[in-house]
């Protein structure tokens, strides 16, 4: 995902790392060890409460109006996540 992400820098892409359900410590040495930015962690899960996700695993794209346009369950492929992407941009 890193390195998708950089990708699609010039697409003024942004990607947030964000724990829902984990302990906090497994989101910092995740973060760390992956070398990740920004990341956040969500203890009240307001923001799996706003997007209406009940569990962690997957991914999420939102566009720069906060609307939903996409979601990837666990097991996702890499062509997959580039097809989300041309969607927003």
């Amino acid at each position: 995902m890193k390195g998708i992400a950089e990708s699609y820098n010039a697409h003024d892409l942004e990607v947030l790392w964000v724990g829902i359900q984990d302990r906090k410590h497994k989101i910092i040495d995740m973060s760390e060890r992956h070398k990740l930015s920004p990341v956040g962690f969500d203890p009240s899960c307001t923001i799996a409460s706003k997007f209406n996700i009940n569990y962690g695993a997957g991914l999420l794209f939102v566009d720069h109006d906060g609307t939903i346009s996409g979601y990837l369950d666990r097991g996702f492929t890499e062509a997959q996540v580039h097809e989300e992407i041309q969607k927003m941009i």
